[in-house]
């Protein structure tokens, strides 16, 4: 039987981290990208900030290819063998590379600045921004359509095969989530059908 692979997009507080746990539910094994690039930042000594994030991410796609994060992940979820949701894309070769080496079904998550704003607040995550002008800065950087290997994560979600919008509650979301999951045959069905209709 064909191993399910879903890719997660979508800019910062947008509800990734609500979807992702909702496929955990449903037997999925997670991994993130930005494992790849917490790694290199411990190797080298730095600090694991959101910025530095995006700088060392910018760096390894500029250095060993716009789709590196994905090619260094692809072992640990081919060795899986189970369902899998992978996280933390940004780069649109990425997403190139993930339907490439495994069929994977691209799900995007999204909600207005505004939006996503009040929630990074309501959540009162460690390194999270705490002013809008903070919050404003570091996700127009995050969607801008920037030089080729840098993130573009509005160009991400244009690519997706499915995009949730999250403007409501979190009830909401998580009732967004469970009917696309269920059009898609998440419980059962080959994700292939959705693509085909």
């Amino acid at each position: 039987m064909k191993q399910v692979v879903v890719g997660v997009v979508g800019p910062i507080a947008s509800g990734k981290g609500e979807l992702v746990k909702t496929l955990e539910t449903k037997d999925f094994a997670r991994y993130s990208l930005s494992e790849r690039i917490r790694e290199e930042l411990v190797k080298q000594g730095f600090e694991e900030t959101r910025e530095n994030l995006q700088d060392m991410g910018d760096k390894l796609r500029h250095r060993y290819g716009d789709d590196a994060l994905v090619l260094s992940t692809l072992e640990k979820v081919s060795k899986s063998g189970k369902r899998v949701v992978i996280e933390s894309i940004r780069n649109p070769a990425e997403i190139v590379s993930l339907r490439q080496y495994l069929d994977a079904f691209i799900l995007g998550i999204n909600a207005s600045q505004e939006k996503r704003f009040e929630y990074i607040l309501a959540r009162g995550r460690d390194g999270d921004p705490e002013t809008w002008e903070e919050f404003k800065a570091l996700d127009d950087r995050e969607i801008a359509i920037q030089a080729e290997s840098s993130q573009q994560v509005e160009k991400c979600l244009k690519m997706a095969d499915r995009v949730i919008q999250n403007e409501g509650t979190l009830e909401d979301l998580r009732e967004s989530i469970e009917g696309v999951l269920q059009d898609l045959g998440i419980e059962g069905v080959s994700v292939d059908k959705e693509r085909e209709t």
